[in-house]
């Protein structure tokens, strides 16, 4: 219980605090922070990885204690969707904002994502949390960098979302990991699905809103 609250507090308070200093050192370049921030989440990534194997004799992680999952998929994604200058770039940041949500939601539901049982210290779980909410704060960097995201998009969240479970299953399947396809399995995904509709309203609302706060400016002046 404590694991899922920490969980969820740190997520929020990352991308404040990402947003705090970017507003305090008077920082003006988006671009040039999401390279920061996208670069740190995928060395997290790797930190995570690498610290994990030395719980193991010679690195041998066994099959059921390997944590590769969505945040890793994000971790390598943030960086096309960040670097990538062609005109594929705002649908990649559209699919990132949208599934932002995924690697708290399968956290929640699965702890075992991010738990290492040989880890006492924690710090292969507070890197996850803390990689949680860096992706939250570069999905709202890529909106304030003037995202446009459209109904589309959700299309190709969901496909994502889908080829990301097809991977997955597979690989529990074909390395008979100890996770089963049970009802829980199939919700988690499901609220994953959701929460790609819930992160286009708040998107959408954002926007509605900045655009009546701009219209007003105009107006007065």
């Amino acid at each position: 219980m404590f694991d899922s609250l920490f969980l969820i507090l740190i997520s929020i308070f990352v991308p404040i605090i990402v947003f705090t200093g970017f507003k305090i050192f008077k920082c003006s370049n988006y671009q040039k922070f999401l390279n920061v921030l996208s670069i740190v989440l995928l060395a997290l990534e790797v930190l995570r990885f690498f610290y994990s194997t030395t719980f193991y004799t010679d690195a041998e992680t066994p099959k059921e204690d390997l944590k590769f999952g969505i945040i890793t998929i994000l971790s390598i994604f943030s960086l096309f969707a960040t670097f990538n200058n062609s005109k594929i770039k705002d649908s990649l940041r559209s699919i990132f904002v949208l599934v932002s949500l995924s690697p708290i939601i399968l956290g929640l539901f699965d702890p075992s994502i991010y738990i290492n049982s040989l880890d006492v210290n924690g710090v292969c779980k507070a890197m996850f949390m803390v990689q949680c909410g860096l992706t939250l704060a570069i999905a709202l960097f890529y909106v304030l960098d003037n995202l446009k995201i459209n109904p589309l998009n959700i299309l190709w969240s969901v496909i994502f979302i889908l080829i990301y479970v097809g991977i997955n299953a597979l690989t529990i399947w074909y390395w008979k990991m100890n996770t089963e396809f049970n009802l829980l399995w199939y919700m988690s995904y499901l609220t994953v699905v959701i929460s790609i509709a819930v992160m286009f309203a708040i998107y959408y609302i954002y926007k509605f809103l900045t655009n009546k706060k701009d219209k007003n400016k105009i107006e007065n002046k």
